[in-house]
């Protein structure tokens, strides 16, 4: 989802009406983010994506950094983008409308650097 490519059999599964995710209060997604792209193994960073349907918005939970840092910024907006897309094509009829929907950051405990 954070690099737009939304027709992956596996991701479609997930968003199909069966799933009921309409009838969810959170979705979670782990995001492997490549935070260093001078080292595509291991200059990576983990994160979740979550949407927050009872509370009516889209979090970013790092322990790292927040949504100041522009690369998650970024890559959270496309996420957002990419499930609204996805949630319009399978969820056309639901009750849950995304579009009052903000994204924002939810505080987590944060990891020391060095």
């Amino acid at each position: 989802m954070q690099n737009m490519e939304l027709n992956g059999k596996e991701l479609i599964s997930r968003f199909k009406k069966s799933n009921r995710l309409d009838r969810k209060y959170m979705i979670m997604f782990p995001v492997l983010e490549n935070i260093d792209k001078t080292k595509p193994k291991t200059g990576n960073h983990y994160w979740i994506f979550n949407v927050n349907i009872r509370d009516r918005r889209f979090e970013a939970l790092d322990s790292w950094r927040t949504l100041k840092n522009k690369a998650l910024d970024v890559c959270a907006r496309k996420m957002v983008a990419s499930f609204r897309s996805l949630w319009e094509e399978h969820y056309v009829s639901s009750h849950v409308s995304l579009d009052d929907f903000g994204l924002t950051n939810t505080d987590v405990p944060k990891q020391k650097t060095e």
